[in-house]
């Protein structure tokens, strides 16, 4: 058995949508029932895989069209049969929804910050044991409701003007006390630069741009801080908005990150031509080929939305460090 992680990094605005409303919004995001936080489903992650193994095999030339892909054994292994052709067995590909990682919020001070709190970090952990990314999780720190743990000399902290007083960070409309020196903070800004393929010292390194604040603070911030688009249709003639054409969409911002575990178990299923004798390792490998060019998740594909950036790595390769760090 070989599992994997896959973080997803929108470059665009993403609405991976409900299809229904409850509230105000019309065209809400995908949330947890119990926390409100935002998330993908994974049957929506796996379609887009899906289509984006379709365009891989068309473009290597080992499929002429999308409905030769969708049948070749390869795809067929990985992700199951078309529905067309029944359900003959099930595809060898098993992926969560995805949970939210990083919410990028707007700073008076360096644009923007990646927040995070110790409830994500914990279900973190959670995912690595799930994957089998060794015994080690992450360790989770304690934040009060006014503080927000930062690296020292943070870009995003508003120093303070009495001398050897702590500095403070506005995010949105909220301040909070800058707190550093916590190894939690290093710790996790080191792992996180490695799984996005962030170098160090770059405009979006996490050591300067990941905050971590309060779990009250963080639900705040993902459930009144996303963004809402009016759209609207006029009718040709009239020039008024046409009928059922005036609604409010939502949607979460670019550079949110979340993540999703990629569940692969051996032997994989058959197909009745064959599939190539992949094993696990080699599924892995195929989502990571996928992964290679952004993929467009949920809606609004045609006015530039869902854009995302995919990168998949190995259990091994996510393991929590169990060094500890200074901040």
């Amino acid at each position: 058995m070989c599992n994997g992680i896959m973080f997803i990094r929108a470059q665009t605005s993403l609405h991976l949508g409900t299809g229904s409303s409850v509230g105000a919004v019309d065209q809400p995001i995908q949330r947890e029932r119990c926390t409100g936080w935002p998330t993908g489903y994974g049957s929506s992650l796996k379609g887009a895989l899906r289509d984006g193994y379709r365009v891989l095999l068309i473009n290597d030339g080992k499929a002429a069209d999308r409905q030769a892909a969708d049948e070749h054994p390869r795809l067929t292994t990985i992700f199951g049969p078309p529905r067309a052709q029944g359900s003959d067995h099930q595809g060898a590909l098993a992926i969560t929804d995805a949970r939210i990682m990083l919410y990028p919020v707007r700073s008076l001070k360096g644009l923007f910050a990646w927040v995070t709190c110790p409830a994500v970090i914990a279900q973190l952990g959670g995912a690595l044991q799930l994957m089998g990314a060794g015994d080690t999780r992450p360790q989770v720190p304690d934040v009060a409701v006014e503080d927000a743990l930062v690296h020292a000399g943070c870009s995003l902290v508003v120093p303070n003007q009495q001398q050897g007083q702590q500095g403070h960070l506005v995010l949105e409309d909220v301040a909070l006390k800058a707190r550093t020196g916590q190894s939690e903070h290093a710790l996790l800004a080191r792992w996180l630069r490695g799984a996005l393929g962030i170098p160090e010292g770059a405009f979006d390194d996490p050591q300067q741009r990941l905050v971590i604040v309060n779990d009250d603070v963080f639900g705040y911030f993902v459930q009144h801080c996303t963004e809402l688009t009016q759209r609207v249709a006029l009718d040709y003639d009239t020039k008024t908005a046409a009928g059922g054409a005036l609604f409010t969409q939502e949607f979460l911002p670019p550079e949110t990150v979340l993540y999703s575990v990629l569940l692969v178990e051996d032997p994989l299923p058959r197909t009745a031509n064959g599939s190539d004798g992949l094993t696990s390792q080699m599924v892995v490998k195929e989502v990571e080929a996928i992964c290679q060019r952004p993929l467009q998740l949920g809606s609004n594909q045609t006015t530039g939305k869902g854009w995302c950036r995919l990168r998949v790595q190995t259990a091994s390769a996510a393991a929590w460090p169990a060094q500890e760090v200074q901040s």
